[in-house]
């Protein structure tokens, strides 16, 4: 029998009814919607709902990660979106088509339903990794943008929870418990029922994100214990590992600190990610420093900066420890103010505690977060975010 798919692929192709970019790409969302008169009428069409629906996908997916990639982005192109939802099985042919050529394709569809004041969304797909999803989500009245939001923030859970969760962990509120509280509602999802699924890695993941959690609560315990459960998971994830060291030195254990970091140097390395390599052995550096031997932390940090010459982080700590022993930190002040204004100086992954937190020689001191869009931000009234020592480095 002759095997048609190609035939079909090539037709729809040259019809413009999908793009070949998109229908080809393993990265591919297909996203299909509907949007009944009464919301078209009050400005919700459907292409202004897509725009929408794509829009808080893309801030969700587009979270940094030094973990994973993404497995989804969208793909904008009018001939597919409208194509899809206009010509109904001409969807399913193209989902089909994608699957035959080897690909993972997401497919979610939106169906936006009013009754009188009331809304409502089915929503509905395949991913992958996660299977089939299915769910009914309930509108607020006079509020259809938020039930947009909504619908596409459980689209993105259904579809890659892992990205879900990191999203919420760097976007969310942390003064709401609830924020914490949903967070770990989807570790325990894919820890639970789904953990057989899971690889080796993305099981750490989800542990190292708890540890996290731990760390923002202050609750070093609580991080140590977790980013040890991730190394059971997998012995090789050099992130939950400089996590772990992290810790240790925030317990002011610096000598098992030391020890866990250069388990990442090797040799050979654990991973060839340069700014988790210039993290350990600036957080080697720290530890030394913190043990007095200032020469042996000024060596790490040498090297640190040299191993990624666009890493602030150990210019940072450097520049500190001189400055607290009496000794010219121009150089490193110049240094830093030229990398202030470039975006490609800046080192922010939420899941690297190094490079989220600020570390600290001190004993007993309180864990803060990095402005990680400035290295000497002003100190302002209830912002505990900001580092109040001269060079970006808490007290």
């Amino acid at each position: 029998m002759i095997d048609l798919t190609p035939i079909v692929y090539i037709m729809l192709v040259g019809l413009g009814l999908i793009g070949a970019q998109a229908a080809l790409s393993d990265k591919r969302l297909m996203l299909i919607l509907s949007s009944p008169p009464p919301l078209a009428n009050s400005g919700y069409s459907r292409d202004v709902i897509e725009d929408l629906f794509l829009g808080e996908l893309e801030e969700v997916f587009n979270t940094t990660s030094a973990i994973a990639t993404p497995d989804v982005a969208s793909v904008r192109e009018k001939t597919i979106l409208s194509a899809l939802a206009d010509i109904g099985r001409v969807g399913d042919l193209a989902f089909a088509i994608q699957q035959r050529l080897g690909n993972n394709p997401y497919k979610v569809t939106a169906n936006f339903v009013a009754e009188g004041n009331k809304t409502m969304v089915l929503l509905s797909g395949y991913s992958a990794t996660q299977g089939q999803f299915q769910q009914v989500i309930y509108g607020e009245e006079g509020d259809f943008r938020a039930l947009i939001k909504r619908a596409a923030l459980e689209a993105a859970r259904n579809i890659d929870p892992y990205f879900r969760a990191l999203y919420e962990f760097e976007r969310g509120d942390r003064r709401s418990a609830a924020t914490f509280k949903f967070i770990d509602t989807l570790i325990n999802e894919e820890l639970g029922a789904r953990a057989k699924l899971l690889t080796p890695m993305r099981h750490s993941a989800f542990h190292n994100l708890r540890g996290l959690i731990c760390l923002e609560k202050e609750d070093k315990q609580c991080a140590l214990a977790a980013f040890d459960t991730a190394l059971a998971a997998d012995p090789n994830f050099a992130i939950a590992r400089l996590n772990r060291a992290f810790t240790l030195v925030e317990l002011d254990r610096y000598v098992e600190a030391i020890a866990e970091a250069e388990k990442i140097l090797g040799p050979p390395p654990m991973t060839d990610m340069k700014a988790c390599i210039a993290a350990a052995k600036t957080l080697i550096g720290v530890a030394k420093w913190a043990k007095g031997d200032v020469a042996a932390a000024q060596s790490q940090f040498a090297e640190a900066a040299a191993t990624s010459p666009k890493f602030q982080t150990p210019l940072i700590y450097w520049s500190r420890m001189l400055a607290a022993n009496n000794q010219p930190t121009n150089d490193f002040d110049a240094r830093l103010a030229a990398m202030q204004h470039d975006p490609t100086h800046v080192e922010f992954y939420a899941e690297i505690a190094m490079l989220y937190y600020w570390l600290n020689e001190k004993d007993q001191q309180p864990i803060k977060r990095r402005n990680v869009h400035e290295i000497r931000p002003p100190k302002r009234a209830g912002d505990d975010s900001d580092p109040p020592s001269s060079v970006g480095v808490r007290n």
